[in-house]
């Protein structure tokens, strides 16, 4: 799980710059915003998984 986490926050950072470089924004409110909305999201469906006691694949 933690490994995952990681990569996805990683994969999503690199959005962020890229969206950044093609549209001409500024870079740290490009990484931030789906950096913070993605790991967001994860803790949620980690948090109702494990209130619910299921694991989704």
């Amino acid at each position: 799980m933690p490994a995952t986490f990681v990569v996805v926050v990683l994969a999503l950072a690199v959005t962020g710059v890229v969206s950044a470089k093609l549209g001409g924004a500024g870079l740290g409110r490009a990484v931030c915003r789906p950096v913070a909305g993605g790991a967001l999201a994860m803790a949620i469906t980690f948090g109702v998984e494990q209130l619910v006691g299921a694991t989704v694949i």
